[in-house]
């Protein structure tokens, strides 16, 4: 299972269908709404796979995860950043995707696909919003024009949230396979790098 549009994680399915010759992939994909990039990233991994008959892929509304999830051996994520301690931040429907599979299949992985540069220092901000419109262009005229000006009324804006560590099994990168313990190294090393690059142009 996977979400969103992330071009690593279209990189990784393609290269593992040529690579692996006998290896069979049986994807879902959430909708990934309210702009539907599951969507798009379906379109594109269909049109960068040259044997198509040992791929299948389902589109799934994010409402439906949990029934979606019942099957699912591996949840695919990417990410936007990854923090020291392990928590990934990545689009909205990653945690529900990562809960939902991790309580339906006991053996089932949570995989973070990432270029290591996303290992970030703790306490960014990296939280994004949209415009109450994506939600709302899919509502009835009447709904919209009622609800979308009403004071008594919050539509969700979030676009990204946190994964926790605990849900994650291991992180691929650049550098190989990552462990927690291995992430808040690489986020230290970093953070040491920076220091001394921006202390240099300091003097």
């Amino acid at each position: 299972m996977t979400l969103s549009n992330s071009n690593t994680i279209r990189t990784t399915i393609a290269h593992a269908l040529e690579a692996l010759p006998d290896l069979s992939i049986n994807l879902t994909i959430l909708e990934s709404r309210p702009r539907c990039e599951g969507a798009d990233m379906a379109s594109q991994i269909i049109s960068a796979v040259c044997d198509k008959n040992r791929l299948l892929i389902h589109i799934v509304p994010d409402c439906a995860v949990g029934t979606a999830s019942q099957n699912i051996d591996v949840v695919l994520l990417g990410a936007d950043r990854i923090y020291p301690t392990g928590d990934v931040s990545n689009k909205i429907g990653s945690l529900s995707a990562a809960l939902c599979v991790k309580n339906l299949n006991e053996k089932a992985k949570v995989v973070i696909i990432s270029d290591v540069d996303h290992v970030g220092a703790a306490g960014l901000d990296v939280a994004e919003t949209h415009p109450a419109s994506e939600l709302t262009s899919a509502w009835s005229p009447t709904s919209r024009n009622q609800l979308q000006d009403s004071q008594n009324i919050d539509i969700f804006s979030g676009w990204s949230e946190n994964v926790p560590a605990r849900l994650v099994d291991i992180y691929v990168t650049e550098l190989g396979i990552l462990t927690s313990v291995d992430v808040e190294k690489v986020a230290r090393e970093i953070k040491q790098l920076d220091s001394y690059i921006f202390e240099e142009k300091k003097e």
